[in-house]
Parts: C-alpha cells; structure tokens; sequence
C-alpha cells in the first residue's frame, strides 16, 4: 500500500512544538551563521543571515581545461549534463542527443547516442548523473527512460518506470537515483487547477519511488511544482516563474520551490530532516517589469508577484549544498551559496560569468560556459575552499 501523501510538511512548522536552542553537539557557528535549531521531534532547522560571506571560497578564472567551441566534431550545444569519473576523464551529454568522453587532456575518446526511439538512442537527454563506480545513467525527457553506461560508456541497461495513474496518468518524470540504485520520480497533479480559473497557478508533484528496474514501489509526498499560467485552459510559461529544484543526494534529496531561500532536506522514504534557510526580502515584480516584457514583444501572460529567490542547486562529492541565488541578469556573475551538511552557510563563490556549474569536487568545478557568440563550452576550473 502506498504510504499517505504529506502536503509541504515544512510550510506546517507552526503546528509542532519546537524547542529553540543552541545544539551543544555542533562546531561552534563561524561568522557567518547563526545558531541551528533543532525542536524536540528531531527536526533540525538552520537559519542563516544574509550576511554572503563572499571570497572565502574562490574558483580560478582561467580553466585547466576547455572543451568545445569551435573545434569542428567536438562543437557542444545544449548541453545538460557534465561529469568527471575518478580517473580524470570528462563525460558530456548534449542536444545533438549524444554522450560523449574525453581524456584529461581534453581529447575525444568515446560517443554513443544519437538522435531516435531505439535502444540506444535519445529523443530528449534531460540530465546525466554519476553513479558509483563511475557508471552514469542518461535520462531521456520525452521518452521518459533512463539508460545506464558502464564508466566506459557500454551500454548495461535500459530502465523504464512503470505507468502510473497518479496525476495525469503515463510515465512519471525521473529525476535522480540515490546510490542503492532506487530512482525517484514525480508526477504533476494539474487537472483541478485547470478548471479553476485562470492566472498563475502552481500544481502539485506527487514523489513516487521506484525500484532499479523500473517498478513502482510507493508514493512519499508531495510537492509545490513549478509555476504556470492559465489563460482560458490553456497552459503558458510566465517569466520569472518560480519553479521547484529538486538535488538528489546518495540516500537524500533536497527540495527548493524558490519563493523563499529555503530548502528542505528529505529523507529517502520523503520525510524532512532538515530546513536550511538564508535572510532574504522576496524582491517584487512591478508593472515596469511586466511593462518592459510587453516592449520586447513577449506575449501578454500573467506573471508572478515576486522573483524567485533561488534559481539552481545541486550537491558536490563532499555533501556540500550549492544553492544559485536568483539574478535578473543571467549574464552576470552568479553567486551560489554554500552549506554544510548542519545547513550551515560556509561562503559564497562567485561564478565565473556565463558559466554553470554541473558537476563540483572537492578542489575543481566542472560546468559549461558560454562565450559572447554564445558557443558552449564544457570547462573545468581549479577551486579553491576557505580551509585551502
């Protein structure tokens, strides 16, 4: 039987008994946090100021190594996923629906994939994630399947998750495994909120797990999902939506909806162990804003009332919480924050502009950055951390 479904646990805090109280069992709290609080049920809550901390952390500016851009096969577009294996080689996945391996050096040694329905063949890679043993598993968007490569990019198996007739029926979305092997997965619950009305609406995403072969074994939750506009039932994509990040660890995952900086850490079964906060003053979107789209030729879709605070997350290989905050520029340099695995803010890295982050160790950053022609490349950047 599937578990009962939690309806955001965390925006319920007020309901339970919280003892506030300095945790005897942690390291003292550095300059930049505060005190973390932890109430008699066990839930730890971090509250951070907004204090950014920022240069404790540094990432060298030039790259020790730069793949792509106009260098004829080795050209990248779209890229969604870059990884380092252990022995220094990279794996890229990208739009032309190809996986691709190069040495340390930069040097092209392996594709597989291209674009189509067949066993090895993509019509979607949404995302592409290391899993131990340097095995990776791709996973196409459209197709709604994962396929897991060996570290040197043999094809060991497909895994596609059973149809579900949670919210809109079909094949949920996968969106990580946990290390065990178990993968987990959302589906959206909308129907409802189309007959509502109209405007901006957000629909639930009920968390369902599944087995390593694709079988479903429960339901854990759920969750706010991203934002979406209806305009006479019809579903549009309003600027500045906020949408819900989800980082999934070795046997945790990580949830941000973006209208505050809050995160919540879940257990694997969907229970909350941890919120994770930042000081934050949600920044309003005015009529100048919505005035200014309209200027551009954008069509005329109903927009949020405030800017996400946080627009990405993901987890390094030392448990690290890296968390985007949101900029109007995207151009720009982007600040990510960084915790421990208390919740504790250890600084802010300043990123490189035009460059995102897809995979972090403990000394390199490895992302795909974007020139002024808007040509992509997948770079590895030496880091730098406060205990360096």
């Amino acid at each position: 039987m599937n578990a009962p479904v939690m309806r955001y646990p965390w925006l319920h805090l007020s309901l339970v008994p919280v003892v506030l109280m300095m945790s005897a069992c942690e390291a003292p709290p550095n300059e930049l946090t505060t005190a973390v609080l932890r109430d008699s049920a066990g839930l730890t809550i971090a509250d951070n100021p907004a204090t950014d901390g920022s240069g404790q952390w540094r990432l060298d500016t030039v790259p020790a190594l730069d793949i792509g851009g106009d260098t004829g096969d080795d050209d990248l577009f779209g890229v969604v996923g870059a990884v380092r294996l252990t022995d220094g080689r990279i794996v890229v996945a990208d739009g032309a629906q190809r996986i691709l391996a190069f040495d340390s050096t930069g040097r092209r040694i392996a594709t597989v994939g291209r674009r189509g329905s067949g066993p090895e063949e993509f019509e979607g890679l949404g995302w592409l994630q290391l899993l131990p043993g340097d095995s990776l598993m791709a996973y196409d968007t459209r197709l709604r399947r994962a396929l897991v490569y060996s570290p040197s990019l043999i094809f060991a198996r497909m895994i596609t998750p059973e149809p579900t007739n949670v919210g809109l029926g079909g094949i949920p979305e996968l969106i990580g495994a946990f290390q065990d092997g178990t993968l987990l997965a959302r589906a959206r619950l909308l129907a409802g909120r189309l007959a509502s009305g109209s405007g901006i609406v957000r629909p639930d995403n009920v968390l369902l797990l599944y087995d390593a072969t694709g079988s479903l074994r429960d339901s854990i939750g759920v969750i706010p999902g991203d934002e979406v506009a209806i305009m006479q039932g019809i579903i549009a994509q309003p600027r500045f939506a906020r949408k819900t990040i989800v980082a999934v660890g070795p046997s945790a995952f990580h949830v941000a909806p973006g209208e505050r900086f809050e995160v919540a850490v879940h257990r694997a079964d969907g229970g909350i162990s941890r919120i994770i906060r930042k000081a934050h003053s949600p920044e309003p979107v005015t009529d100048a804003d919505r005035e200014e789209l309209r200027a551009a030729g954008g069509p005329d879709i109903p927009s949020p009332t405030s800017f996400p605070a946080l627009t990405d997350m993901l987890l390094d290989d030392e448990g690290v919480l890296w968390v985007q905050e949101f900029s109007r520029d995207p151009d720009s340099s982007a600040r990510w924050d960084t915790f421990d695995s208390q919740g504790r803010l250890l600084g802010v890295v300043d990123m490189i502009p035009r460059f995102r982050p897809l995979h972090v160790g403990r000394d390199f950053v490895l992302g795909v950055w974007r020139d002024d022609m808007d040509v992509e490349h997948v770079r590895f950047h030496r880091l730098y951390r406060d205990s360096d």
